[in-house]
């Protein structure tokens, strides 16, 4: 009798597992304990290759379990995967399993009369999955994957020379527009694997790891950041459609990073602008024991929703100066009127200057005012024009002043990661 109802061959590049999946042979697994079912998740840490067979039922600690499902983003973006056989007793197929499959070809086996009920699901798939590769356009590049095994994919400076500091993770903003490669396909990515493309990322990220290195040590991955025309469209559905794919790069460097660390030191999580997306998606990520970890997390000029928050627990705010394991989130304007809702409508802040969530004001540089809105969630500036950052296309510093964000407030951030992480030691005994 035939098993396997059809198999989907194609190529693309693997995500990382969600949290909570089990690897069992060369498949990872999100397992139900209650009905004894797995799902299909993606590859954690790796991409699947060659050919996946997807067994009807899987073994993990002498328990069975059916599978019956292969779930959202299972075989998203895989490039060396050659062909996938699915079994009868998969019975649902997720949102995205097969998109930006730029290469997919089919071949729909014959099933018995006992299994055609099945037959539904499988035209389904296949139909699924070409509209995911219409979805990404086949004019449209994909960069090929970094591999954060590879030393060119970091940027790290280790400034900890008494071994008291903090580990910190920074993730670096958006430095692309859209561009197109030789043979006229356009990408709303950044190339990890084009040195101009690195050499650009690199600027911002040196600059941080200036004032947050010392002390420190200093850890950034390049990834295929979305382009600055993908934000400029300020559809919210098209831009997290195009951030998925650098949202899983940053997750799939960060899970490195934390796999080979010293876990008996505070960990500082840091990112600008998209970079700061990526960190809110990174507290979704990370599980209990990353999370206790967590001396901070510096959101800047990026927002956190309701959303966010009622996804995630982890995701709290910082109320003071030396609360650890929470967000510190702001965006600077001129005028709240200027706050961008793309990127600033948040439901958290506080004062980096002084360390208060009231509107009580704090002076910068001796003739700069900063005061937080409570109701806006946003740092109001006065006695500072950041004419240094030119309007960019009108999407930002029209009245906001987006691009200060890391720069402005520098020296209080730099003192305020050196409480929190010794406040950190403290409160666990390191």
């Amino acid at each position: 009798m035939f098993k396997n109802i059809f198999s989907i061959i194609c190529a693309l590049v693997c995500v990382a597992s969600a949290d909570g999946a089990v690897k069992v042979g060369r498949i990872c697994y999100d397992l139900d304990e209650s009905t004894k079912t797995a799902s299909v998740a993606p590859k954690s840490g790796g991409a699947y290759s060659g050919n996946i067979v997807i067994p009807e039922l899987v073994t993990y600690e002498k328990t069975a379990y059916s599978v019956t499902s292969i779930g959202w983003f299972a075989f998203q973006h895989c490039e060396r995967l050659k062909k996938v056989t699915i079994p009868i007793s998969v019975t649902s197929i997720g949102s995205s399993v097969f998109e930006c499959c730029r290469s997919l070809k089919y071949n729909v086996s014959r099933a018995p009369v006992e299994e055609i009920m099945n037959y539904r699901l499988c035209i389904s798939a296949v139909l699924l999955a070409l509209a995911q590769r219409c979805a990404w356009a086949a004019d449209e590049y994909v960069p090929m994957a970094p591999d954060y095994g590879n030393p060119m994919m970091w940027h790290t400076t280790d400034g900890d020379t008494a071994g008291t500091g903090a580990d910190v993770f920074y993730v670096v903003s958006t430095w692309e527009t859209d561009w197109t490669t030789s043979d006229g396909q356009i990408c709303h990515s950044a190339d990890v694997w084009n040195v101009e493309h690195r050499r650009r990322m690199g600027v911002e990220i040196k600059r941080a790891a200036a004032y947050m290195s010392p002390g420190n040590r200093f850890y950034a991955p390049y990834y295929r950041h979305t382009t600055i025309d993908t934000w400029i469209t300020a559809d919210e559905d098209t831009i997290r459609r195009r951030t998925r794919m650098p949202m899983k790069d940053v997750c799939d460097a960060f899970d490195r990073f934390q796999a080979q660390r010293d876990k008996n030191r505070p960990l500082i999580i840091v990112g600008f602008s998209q970079g700061g997306l990526a960190v809110v998606e990174l507290l979704k990520h990370i599980d209990d024991g990353t999370y206790r970890q967590l001396a901070a997390a510096y959101v800047m000029g990026y927002k956190v929703t309701p959303q966010d928050t009622a996804e995630c627990k982890r995701i709290r705010p910082a109320m003071g100066e030396t609360d650890t394991g929470v967000v510190i989130c702001y965006n600077t304007v001129k005028d709240v009127r200027y706050a961008n809702p793309i990127i600033s409508a948040t439901c958290m802040g506080i004062n980096p200057v002084n360390w208060r969530t009231d509107e009580t004001p704090a002076t910068l540089h001796d003739t700069i005012t900063v005061r937080l809105s409570p109701e806006r969630h946003v740092l109001v500036v006065s006695g500072y024009s950041g004419s240094e950052y030119k309007p960019y296309r009108g999407f930002i510093n029209v009245g906001d002043i987006h691009s200060c964000e890391p720069w402005l407030y520098s020296e209080c951030i730099a003192r305020n990661m050196a409480v929190r992480a010794r406040q950190w030691r403290k409160a666990n005994g390191k």
